[in-house]
């Protein structure tokens, strides 16, 4: 099986960025077109108004499953790079009313859990004006989707941020509180497109597309996000570095939503599809001296499978929901610690001048990587589909309580 995007270098990303804070509403929905906004940055004189964000929620399957998903559609005159909304759920709302179960058991969510809930979509996919933005999902809490669109219908708007380039060029943002209608102005903005030029990205091409953030994470990791691509312009950039000399890892299967490949001299490029978020992530890593994979003589999908990774011990154990329970085990211990690590970047969030939370993050960061090593041994083991989904939703949950953080 091939090899997920490491949460480190993630939680890394969202250390470094800058965080702001959205302000705080109540449960009104309704978005007045009130034009309360902060002179904080003077020369945006224009911005996306809630009101020309057409929004909705339809019914989807996803893997599967029944789920609710989120739609808009941009009448705004700019292009909207992110849409990050918040819920508070209905005073008084039920657990028979809901009618939602814990991702982790049978269980239904209970009322005091209900009126609790923070319900929240994190909608990334660029959309220009006159497009529509589909497919975004929506979390009841960081790990449960909900199921229909009656659910949906039960969450009130507190407040929205939408992300946009200005007429400046510039990405920038504003706030949207529904508490009393007024909007507020970042005075930060960055540009959309930023392709570091160094040893690395020259080895790579220049994504095309018109939102780019990278990063040169540590002195052997670039780092890298194109938005606004196709599933088809992915398959494209894939060709586009095979051609500039980097051997497809396995050339037997399809590429589907990953591309693993190395390059003389030991460089890794891994490239991964996220489709509800029409974004390209790569990471291009260099761990040192290596031999030249690229050129090694070829051998059979058996002995490269039996040399390139040492085969995890049988388990005799009972299995447990159709898993081994050592993979169970390794699996929660992975999310329990990145359920602390997004709990310390949301502190660091709120006192980003405590010198003792700097001192706190190489710690973090270091234990990151051992968790990440130790997530990705199962990376080449063979798991069954039970365990292959477990592996899959503890992903995805750990990339969305990230993106949460990134949010917030």
């Amino acid at each position: 099986m091939k090899k997920l995007v490491s949460a480190a270098l993630i939680g890394a990303m969202l250390f470094l960025a800058a965080c702001g804070t959205t302000p705080a509403a109540d449960d009104k929905a309704t978005s007045q077109p009130a034009e309360s906004l902060s002179a904080s940055t003077a020369s945006v004189k224009e911005y996306p108004k809630i009101e020309e964000i057409s929004w909705s929620f339809r019914n989807s399957v996803q893997y599967g499953e029944p789920v609710a998903v989120f739609d808009y559609t941009n009448y705004s005159p700019h292009t909207i790079t992110k849409v990050f909304l918040n819920f508070r759920m209905q005073p008084g709302i039920t657990s028979e009313q809901l009618n939602l179960k814990k991702l982790s058991s049978d269980e239904l969510f209970t009322d005091e859990e209900i009126s609790e809930m923070k319900p929240y979509i994190n909608d990334w996919i660029v959309c220009d004006p006159g497009e529509t933005a589909e497919g975004c999902p929506c979390y009841m809490s960081y790990n449960t989707e909900p199921t229909n669109v009656d659910q949906c219908s039960l969450m009130n708007l507190v407040n929205a941020d939408i992300y946009f380039i200005a007429d400046d060029g510039k990405e920038h943002m504003v706030s949207y509180s529904a508490e009393n209608g007024g909007y507020s102005l970042s005075s930060q903005s960055i540009e959309p497109f930023v392709w570091i030029e160094n040893d690395y990205s020259s080895l790579l091409p220049t994504p095309d597309t018109k939102v780019v953030e990278s990063e040169q994470y540590e002195e052997n990791c670039f780092f890298a996000k194109a938005y606004d691509m196709t599933y088809d312009a992915f398959l494209s950039y894939t060709t586009a570095c095979t051609e500039m000399g980097f051997a497809n890892e396995y050339p037997n299967e399809e590429i589907g939503h990953s591309f693993d490949a190395t390059k003389d001299g030991g460089y890794e490029l891994g490239l991964r599809y996220i489709d509800y978020m029409r974004c390209m992530e790569i990471v291009l890593k260099n761990e040192g001296n290596q031999e030249d994979t690229a050129s090694a003589p070829s051998t059979s999908p058996a002995a490269t499978e039996a040399t390139a990774s040492p085969t995890l011990p049988e388990s005799t154990e009972p299995l447990v929901d159709g898993m081994r329970p050592e993979f169970k085990e390794a699996m929660d211990t992975y999310e329990a610690f990145y359920n602390e690590y997004c709990d310390f970047l949301s502190k660091y969030a709120q006192n980003p001048t405590d010198f003792s939370l700097l001192g706190q993050y190489a710690g973090m960061l270091s234990k990151a990587g051992e968790m990440d090593a130790a997530f990705k041994k199962w990376d080449e083991d063979d798991l069954n589909s039970a365990e292959l989904q477990y592996y899959l939703e503890v992903n995805s949950r750990v990339l969305q309580k990230l993106a949460g953080v990134m949010s917030k």
